[in-house]
């Protein structure tokens, strides 16, 4: 019965109580994701295309 009770705090919590700071928090943290997303692949692109320029050397 514990864990149904924290899951009906969190609930109120998330979403009565602090919603606009839930959404808030979680907008931040979804663009952090994507940044690093960003990058991740800007680096792989990076490193192919030096892949492939020192093949055609």
């Amino acid at each position: 019965m514990k864990g149904l009770r924290n899951d009906v705090r969190y609930i109120q919590e998330r979403w009565i109580d602090a919603k606009e700071e839930w959404d808030a928090f979680e907008q931040r943290e979804w663009r952090k994701e994507g940044e690093a997303d960003v990058r991740e692949g800007a680096s792989a692109s990076n490193r192919r295309f030096f892949w492939l320029l020192s093949c055609s050397l």
